[in-house]
């Protein structure tokens, strides 16, 4: 779920956003939570991707749903 938050978090929030094909092909990684692992010092991180954030954030909102009550939903982190 931090996945989703942080992204969600990231989205813009541009009242007339004119989403093109562009944004549907939009994918951004997040790096999440790092730790060290027993085997080595390598810090390592757990990979997310957010495929067309914008597209999805538009959805929401055409929904009527606020990037607070969607994050709500999710449950605590």
């Amino acid at each position: 779920m931090l996945g989703i938050k942080k992204s969600v978090d990231a989205c813009l929030d541009i009242p007339l956003v004119h989403l093109t094909d562009r944004d549907y092909k939009i994918k951004c990684k997040y790096e999440i939570a790092p730790y060290r692992t027993d085997a080595s010092d390598a810090v390592k991180a757990c990979t997310f991707f957010d495929y067309a954030p914008q597209i999805f954030a538009s959805v929401r909102k055409a929904c009527g749903i606020s990037k607070q009550k969607y994050s709500e939903s999710l449950g605590p982190e």
